[in-house]
């Protein structure tokens, strides 16, 4: 059987033009670092890159919504203890004014401070309610 000598030179040229496709290839990597120029270079490479940053995007969001959750939580942690304040407040002034030997003026005292600690519970319970619902709306979306 005799093979011609342009089969072997075909195979010689084919072998040097791939080494010389590999060799730029290589070269591009060198030079820049990367090991994928464009996604064809390597689907799957490409692939995990663009999970990995989609993971890492939803990762700085998790973050950012725990340190938006947690103000807001010290927030109304802040106000609930105020809240607590003036329920402590209104139960001396109703053991204060359970005594017999009170005035009218005392009482009328007593009835005056109670209505104002009503109106600061009710402006602290709409703060709260104001708080939460930014939250809520926050955390769903």
């Amino acid at each position: 059987m005799r093979i011609g000598t342009n089969s072997y030179t075909n195979t010689m040229i084919e072998q040097f033009n791939l080494l010389k496709s590999q060799q730029v290839n290589l070269q591009n990597q060198v030079s820049t670092g990367l090991s994928v120029q464009s996604p064809s270079d390597s689907p799957t490479a490409m692939e995990n890159t663009l999970t990995d940053l989609s993971s890492q995007a939803a990762q700085q969001q998790y973050s950012s919504n725990i340190s938006t959750v947690q103000s807001k939580a010290d927030s109304i942690y802040s106000v609930l203890q105020s809240l607590q304040t003036i329920s402590n407040r209104v139960g001396e002034i109703a053991t204060s004014a359970g005594s017999a030997t009170n005035s009218q003026t005392e009482l009328n005292n007593y009835a005056g401070e109670v209505t104002s600690l009503i109106q600061q519970a009710a402006q602290l319970v709409t703060t709260i309610n104001t708080m939460m619902g930014d939250t809520l709306a926050m955390t769903t979306t």
